[in-house]
């Protein structure tokens, strides 16, 4: 899973500009996309995490 932080942390980049130019050119190649797994609504987080079924690959994004 790409995370920005890590990236950034990662860089030997001097410039904070330098660092975000890569992380840009890397997601404009397609480089840093990780899958969607399941869409929650807010209200029905608390069961979805506690059922296990947020383990594994992939994200999991809360809707309204």
């Amino acid at each position: 899973m790409f995370r920005l932080r890590d990236a950034i942390h990662a860089s030997s980049q001097p410039h904070p500009d330098d660092i975000f130019r890569t992380v840009f050119d890397r997601l404009a190649q397609g480089r840093l996309r990780t899958t969607v797994r399941a869409g929650v609504p807010l209200t029905e987080l608390p069961a979805f995490l506690r059922s296990g079924a947020a383990g594994g690959g992939g994200k999991t994004l809360t809707t309204c």
